[in-house]
């Protein structure tokens, strides 16, 4: 496994972004995966919106992905890069320091549009959505 897809890479996906559609559909099944927190960012948006067709396309995504649980290692990962962008001033959410520090824990790249995780020390990012 080399990446954790973040949840706006899993949605440009979702909704068809040709670039993304095209980094997904080139790698490997087992090089790729998703964070609990991410499948669980896809239900809350499944749940909120309430359509039929948006629930069977991430129902779909899910299980054919790999969700990786998010343990104890980047539990601790996620509290580091929290505390360390806070005392910097930078504010990131609780989801999104828990994908950075559970890729972190991983040691594999996320793939985020989010700039945002550029920010995290040591995080190594991609962004699929441009050719």
């Amino acid at each position: 496994m080399k990446y954790l897809l973040d949840t706006n890479t899993a949605s440009y996906y979702l909704r068809g972004n040709p670039a993304t559609v095209k980094h997904i559909q080139k790698q490997k099944p087992a090089a790729l995966a998703l964070s609990a927190i991410t499948a669980m960012e896809l239900t809350y948006g499944v749940e909120k919106r309430q359509s039929a067709t948006l629930t069977a396309a991430v129902r779909g995504f899910l299980a054919g992905i790999q969700v990786l649980a998010f343990d104890e290692g980047a539990a601790r990962q996620a509290g580091m890069v929290r505390a360390t962008l806070e005392r910097r001033g930078i504010v990131l959410s609780l989801a999104d320091s828990q994908i950075a520090g559970h890729a972190l824990a991983l040691g594999i790249i996320l793939v985020s549009t989010d700039a945002a995780f550029l920010r995290v020390p040591g995080l190594k990012v991609r962004d699929w959505s441009k050719a």
